[in-house]
């Protein structure tokens, strides 16, 4: 999956990052992640039905350090081997090439986050940026408030986000057929504000509302998701999503039509004891892209099912999960999941 210079690489840093945490105060938990994925087709219709599997994988390590009573700082490390034989970069002259011809190795990003828990009210930062080359760079930084009701009997939380975003060389044909090079870099920026509360013992349910823009190519987006959770009893609780995300009717800027999704998402939790639990999970995602420079548009549905396991085993606790995701467009993902995490 990795070369042995990654590996050394990887081992290298996992040393030194539990030798730098003591500097901070103890160390709370390390876990490590394994996360693989296998894909076949394409989400675009009008592309030829493909014969090879593109497969990635991604490994994560954090750790979780308690400097004082109320300050938790969490490192990570994520080591990354993405197939970008599916992203089709264009030329000036109109000619296509596959992105592996120009990017086939390992990328190493890192980021570290912080928290403060005050008495009523929870305010958190991060920042995150690939450490190594890739094709996308990406540095991201957000911030987060949350403040808690009286006996947290409901809770109001406000996040953002700015992610700087470079990207390939490549050209598109405008809406007057005219050449054009697709900006150098991205910036996405996202805010969100949520709403949740404790209906009764068994329920509660959480609002959340958001907004974002990435002004280089895209209209601004807005959209709402609500959640809900329910205990049906000692050993079975389920949870509900409904939500959807719609761009503004603002100018389009490149050749990509206008979005707009809706999805839904069922999950049946069973916990027999205190140390195992299971779950099993559907969900709905159907995508619209309308107003494309051709004057067509398109319709994708997203059927995802998944199940996850997981046992706590004194100080570790291991867990596993798999999705497989299905579209109308002839598009299958596999998906699996490995988790490590030690409380120390």
């Amino acid at each position: 999956m990795f070369s042995l210079r990654s590996l050394g690489t990887y081992t290298t840093t996992i040393l030194f990052l539990l030798k730098s945490a003591t500097a901070f105060g103890a160390i709370k938990s390390l876990e490590y992640s394994l996360q693989a994925q296998s894909q076949r087709g394409y989400l675009n219709s009008q592309k030829p039905e493909q014969t090879e599997s593109v497969k990635s994988s991604d490994q994560n390590l954090s750790l979780l350090i308690k400097s004082l009573d109320m300050l938790t700082i969490s490192p990570s490390l994520k080591f990354s081997k993405k197939d970008y034989s599916q992203t089709v970069i264009t030329e000036r002259n109109g000619q296509t090439r596959s992105l592996r011809d120009d990017f086939n190795g390992d990328e190493f990003s890192g980021g570290v986050s912080t928290s403060v828990s005050l008495q009523r009210s929870d305010i958190s930062a991060a920042l995150s940026s690939d450490l190594s080359k890739s094709p996308y760079s990406t540095q991201t930084y957000t911030g987060a408030y949350s403040y808690r009701g009286e006996y947290d009997l409901y809770k109001l939380g406000f996040a953002g986000s700015y992610a700087h975003i470079s990207q390939p060389t490549s050209y598109y044909v405008d809406r007057n057929f005219t050449t054009r090079e697709r900006p150098s870099y991205l910036e996405a920026v996202r805010y969100s504000a949520w709403l949740e509360n404790v209906l009764t013992e068994n329920l509660k349910n959480r609002i959340t509302i958001i907004y974002g823009h990435r002004k280089q190519d895209r209209p601004n987006h807005y959209g709402f998701e609500s959640r809900i959770a329910y205990s049906i009893n000692s050993l079975l609780s389920t949870r509900f999503s409904v939500g959807a995300q719609k761009e503004e009717s603002t100018a389009l800027l490149n050749e990509r039509g206008r979005f707009e999704s809706k999805n839904i998402d069922l999950e049946l939790i069973w916990s027999p004891t205190y140390r195992f639990q299971s779950s099993l999970g559907y969900g709905l995602l159907i995508e619209n892209e309308a107003e494309k420079s051709d004057g067509s548009s398109e319709r994708i549905g997203h059927d995802i099912y998944s199940a996850s396991l997981s046992y706590r085993l004194y100080e570790v606790r291991p867990s596993a999960s798999i999705s497989y995701r299905s579209t109308n467009t002839n598009l299958h993902e596999t998906n699996i999941g490995v988790t490590v995490k030690w409380e120390m």
